[in-house]
This record gives C-alpha cells, sequence and structure tokens, in this order.
C-alpha cells in the first residue's frame, strides 16, 4: 500500500486554517507577496466583525432595569387614589397633575377612593395615556401612607 502524501496547496484548499499556516508562515518567497496579504486582510475583517458582535451582545444584556425605575432616587406624591379599567391605577396629586400608578410589590386596591402619600420612583418620560391623549407620569410605588385630606 503506498500512501498518498498531500502536498501544501491540496492542504490549502482544505481548510482555512491551514491556509493561513502554509500561505503566510512559509518560507518561500512566492507566498509571501499578494496571497498572504489577502489571506490577513480577510482574517482581520472577521476578527472586526466577531468583536463587535461580542461587544454589541454583552452590551445589550448587560443592561438592567426599567427606564421607568432606572432613577434611583425616591419621590413621594400625594393624592386621592382612583382606580381605572384593567387594574390600573391613578393619583391626582396637590399640583393637578394624573400620575399613571404602579406596583408588584404593595397591593393598592385598599387604598382606593382615599388621600393617600406614595413613595417610589417617577419615571423620567412621561408616556401617553390613550383615553386622555396627553402626557402622563408613571409612578413605581414602593410604600403607601395615608394622608390627612379628602378625596373629591
Amino acid at each position: 500500500m503506498r500512501m498518498r502524501m498531500t502536498s501544501r496547496k491540496d492542504n490549502v484548499r482544505r481548510s482555512s486554517l491551514l491556509l493561513i499556516g502554509s500561505v503566510c508562515n512559509s518560507n518561500r518567497q512566492e507566498n509571501k507577496t499578494i496571497k498572504c496579504r489577502i489571506v490577513r486582510w480577510v482574517m482581520r475583517k472577521i476578527l472586526f466583525v466577531t468583536t463587535v458582535l461580542m461587544v454589541a451582545s454583552a452590551l445589550a444584556f448587560g443592561q438592567t432595569g426599567t427606564p421607568s425605575t432606572q432613577g434611583g432616587k425616591r419621590s413621594t406624591i400625594t393624592g386621592c387614589l382612583t382606580s381605572s379599567k384593567h387594574d390600573t391605577y391613578r393619583l391626582v396629586d396637590q399640583k393637578g397633575v394624573m400620575n399613571m400608578v404602579y406596583s408588584s410589590t404593595v397591593h393598592l386596591d385598599p387604598y382606593v377612593g382615599k388621600f393617600v402619600t406614595l413613595i417610589g420612583n417617577q419615571s423620567a418620560t412621561p408616556s401617553r395615556d390613550e383615553g386622555m391623549g396627553k402626557p402622563m407620569p408613571h409612578f413605581v410605588v414602593l410604600e403607601v401612607q395615608p394622608a390627612s385630606g379628602t378625596c373629591k
């Protein structure tokens, strides 16, 4: 049995890794010309694209929080708490601003129709209420305290 010997040329055709090794690391003078430059250029482009994709995915998965709670500073609003359809709550504060109120930790039903002080995080960007068509700030409630006053 005779073993078939593979030439460098066959290795180059079979694998891009062998292509880089045989073309760019060869001592032959003919291989150090345009072939090696092309291979190095292609590999740099592939490395660049791979790096950009890795950085972009790391940035995308590294974000935490939601836009409504990222402020971190607690604020308070005082007013009359009302409820709407679909378990949504609103509070008209003492300045007359209507706030969309919600909480995943505090049960707000017992406070509906009462004058309360809400402690939590207010969103920096108000969203539009579908029924009224004007911007309404969102308020994430962390704590509820009864306040002195009456609802109208």
